[in-house]
């Protein structure tokens, strides 16, 4: 990555007067990090989005996306501590369902998406043909909202990496839905529900369901309260 566009996401995230009439220079921001990168896309084929910050809440966002739609170049986005809330959330989801396809991972973390927020992103990600990772960390995941994400696993869609930690919300009913949906995704190698209150009931639907997945190479269940009986049954 190019020294200048270091400088720019830099900037970016340090400008604390950043306010709503100043919001165009967002898509302005995403257009020229993509002209930057031209000549790192032909080595890499990378082309990388980070937000961070509370700062960048519903109004910013709504620049954001108009930027990713007009560029439609980038596969990797990262959103991180940003204070946008449901109606952000469906703004950006317009514009992940207009990149669905270049598109191939997304992290979201500790931002408060909301169940409709959750479910917006979710089902902008169905349709697509080439593999991809959702980082869904600390987003207000419920057993409701989970029950979105089943709906985008059960679309057949080739997520190969999940992470849903942080997820005090959602417990072993939101886990059996995800789990009932995961024996029709024989594509995920990594799943990470880190502090999830799992529960050893939740554990054997989980481990029913990853029993016939022979790519799963790493699974993540750090504080996630499966007990004796969860261990028996994962092993």
């Amino acid at each position: 990555m190019s020294e200048k566009l270091q400088d720019l996401f830099l900037r970016v995230r340090r400008d604390k007067h950043l306010m709503q009439d100043r919001c165009e220079a967002f898509t302005r921001c995403v257009e020229f990090a993509a002209t930057l990168l031209k000549e790192e896309k032909e080595r890499t084929g990378l082309f990388q989005l980070r937000l961070l910050g509370p700062k960048f809440d519903d109004r910013h966002i709504e620049y954001v996306a108009e930027g990713l739609v007009r560029v439609r170049r980038f596969n990797q986005i990262f959103l991180m501590n940003c204070s946008f809330r449901e109606s952000g959330a469906k703004i950006l989801a317009k514009a992940i369902k207009e990149n669905n396809e270049s598109i191939e991972f997304i992290g979201i973390s500790s931002c408060k998406l909301g169940e409709e927020g959750i479910k917006a992103i979710t089902t902008a990600l169905k349709g697509k043909e080439k593999s991809f990772g959702v980082h869904l960390d600390h987003v207000g995941m419920s057993n409701a909202s989970a029950s979105a994400l089943a709906s985008l696993l059960r679309s057949g869609a080739p997520l190969v990496f999940l992470s849903l930690s942080l997820a005090p919300d959602m417990d072993s009913r939101g886990i059996q839905e995800l789990s009932r949906a995961l024996r029709k995704s024989p594509f995920l190698e990594a799943l990470s529900l880190q502090q999830v209150p799992i529960s050893p009931f939740g554990m054997i639907s989980l481990s029913d369901s990853l029993s016939s997945n022979t790519r799963l190479k790493d699974l993540v269940l750090d504080y996630c309260c499966i007990g004796d009986i969860g261990i028996i049954h994962l092993a």
